[in-house]
């Protein structure tokens, strides 16, 4: 699909990546972009700002409250560049005048009529004020932070309260936590969330403490108890035959378990497996777009993007059906889910037509997109990359 366009593609991805390393227009009083790369957030009466500058796309959002997952979703992106001291925003939206903030000489970005300061924040700014707002509702609700130490904009159950249990599940969970990961287990002496584990530092006597089998025998008596977490993490272990035989109708059930007591992470994993049928297990989609439709509502990047896909390209779809599908994987791309990235230049892409006759800023949000999806990881995009610089090259 792409062959054809491989001349005017490897152009401007020279044009492009001038731009992202720096090289703006030649008129234009010198501003490091890398030193523009961030979060930040301007408020006044009426609404609040957030902006997020990547090294080649921007997310801009606009709050007239607390942050919820909707307003989050309705979020707008696309690529951003600097013309003298303008910053300029264009989205996918060609028809929509270019948004633009003043750069003022100490790099105070300056939002709007009204000259609204955009501040700069932490990555995790959006993610407490979502997260804070629900706790002053009820203070059951849970937040977990991903791998990588982001606050994720997801509620992690249903209506975001983690369902009840006794303080042995709790504990059982936490031994099984300890003979895992090789971090000591204090029971809860101490007060505060910091009192509750202490990491060893000591490699030697940490690779003494861990014990798989011990984790698993925990989890399981934490699992039995109803702690729902304890569940997921049997299925995991089950799902990929970590420490444990294979086995993914045990993986099905505890998943089930999980996902039926509201557990996002669960619910999607249990799409997955029901969606596609995994190692002969059989596959349900209407049951498995069911169990992602549910975590995507709470904001799950993984759920948002399979659900979208799986509504984008089903032949049977209707027209609803796929833009709604397109919605899906635009949320999901707020959440930088890498796939979703490549999934929306393969979109742009393909709704084109004719490249050579689309609008030039058409082009350069399609072309960032795919490097988007490149400096987040996904593998695809990489080798796009790697084959479109080879034959520049060549």
């Amino acid at each position: 699909m792409l062959a054809r366009h491989y001349s005017i593609f490897f152009l401007f991805l020279i044009f492009l990546l001038g731009i992202a390393y720096g090289e703006e227009s030649k008129d234009a009083p010198y501003i490091d972009r890398e030193e523009l790369v961030g979060h930040y957030i301007g408020s006044n009466d009426d609404q609040s700002v957030s902006l997020q500058l990547s090294p080649y796309v921007f997310k801009h959002f606009n709050f007239t409250d607390f942050v919820t997952i909707e307003t989050f979703n309705e979020g707008e992106m696309g690529y951003w560049k600097i013309d003298g001291s303008l910053l300029e925003l264009v989205d996918t939206d060609i028809d929509t005048p270019n948004q633009h903030l003043i750069i003022q000489e100490n790099g105070t970005l300056l939002y709007g009529e009204d000259a609204l300061v955009l501040k700069p924040v932490g990555p995790n700014f959006l993610g407490m004020m979502f997260h804070f707002n629900r706790t002053l509702k009820d203070s059951s609700k849970a937040a977990h932070y991903s791998s990588d130490g982001v606050l994720e904009i997801q509620e992690d159950f249903t209506a975001g309260s983690e369902p009840k249990y006794n303080e042995d599940a709790l504990h059982l969970h936490n031994m099984g936590y300890m003979y895992e990961s090789g971090t000591k287990y204090m029971g809860g002496r101490d007060e505060g969330m910091s009192g509750m584990t202490d990491q060893i530092l000591d490699d030697e006597k940490r690779e003494e403490l861990i014990d798989y089998q011990k984790a698993y025998e925990y989890y399981l008596k934490a699992a039995e108890k109803g702690y729902v977490q304890s569940m997921f993490n049997l299925a995991f272990y089950h799902e990929k035959g970590m420490y444990v035989q294979k086995s993914i109708s045990t993986a099905v059930e505890w998943y089930r378990k999980a996902a039926d007591l509201g557990h996002t992470y669960s619910e999607t994993a249990l799409g997955n497996i029901l969606y596609w049928g995994v190692d002969n297990y059989p596959n349900n989609s209407v049951e498995g777009k069911k169990y992602w439709l549910s975590a995507a509502s709470k904001g799950n990047s993984e759920a948002q993007y399979n659900l979208g896909s799986a509504l984008l390209f089903d032949p049977a779809s209707t027209d609803k059906q796929k833009n709604r599908g397109r919605k899906f994987i635009w949320h999901s791309a707020l959440r930088d889910y890498p796939s979703a990235f490549y999934s929306l230049f393969n979109l742009l892409m393909d709704e084109s037509n004719d490249w050579d006759e689309v609008d030039e800023d058409y082009q350069a949000v399609t072309i960032h997109f795919l490097v988007q999806a490149g400096y987040l990881g996904n593998s695809a995009a990489i080798e796009f990359l790697k084959e479109m610089a080879e034959s520049v090259k060549g």
